[in-house]
């Protein structure tokens, strides 16, 4: 985790391409690499977080607890950003990860569909709709699944 916190504030100021160039002559472990780049490519979206519905989005791409601390060490003056964001996050539960789904392929087999290619649109679907805050609960998630099911395949 240090490392990779070490590493995007060593390039936090370049391009990605500049940054990844950088970094590969740094180290060229995967995961490390990767981790770093998407830390480097994202941390001016703390910023952008006015809404629930952006902090999720972002969760879903990044660890927002490392996103937070690169964002601190670059801007320090900007504190209470940081902790705004780090105090929303935390309350969501997603600072160190992605807002667990409510709805997931066995609740559409359940409902008696077939597994397809179209689970993954409904399913992203109802995940946005949850980012959404337009159910927050499994029972009202089946509820909103099948409004949504019945109006696109009736």
């Amino acid at each position: 985790t240090k490392l990779v916190l070490m590493l995007a504030a060593l390039c936090y100021d370049k391009n990605t391409k500049g940054c990844e160039v950088f970094l590969r002559k740094l180290t060229d472990e995967k995961e490390l690499l990767e981790s770093a780049l998407k830390l480097v490519e994202l941390w001016s979206e703390v910023e952008n977080t006015d809404s629930d519905y952006k902090l999720y989005k972002l969760a879903a791409k990044v660890n927002i607890d490392k996103l937070l601390l690169l964002y601190k060490a670059i801007y320090p003056q900007k504190n209470i950003i940081y902790e705004t964001v780090y105090k929303r996050a935390k309350e969501l539960s997603i600072l160190d990860k992605k807002l667990p789904p409510l709805l997931i392929g066995k609740d559409l087999i359940n409902l008696g569909l077939s597994p397809s290619t179209q689970f993954k649109t409904i399913l992203d679907d109802a995940y946005e709709a949850q980012m959404h805050s337009i159910f927050k609960d499994k029972e009202d998630a089946i509820l909103w699944l099948k409004n949504y099911l019945i109006s696109k395949f009736s």
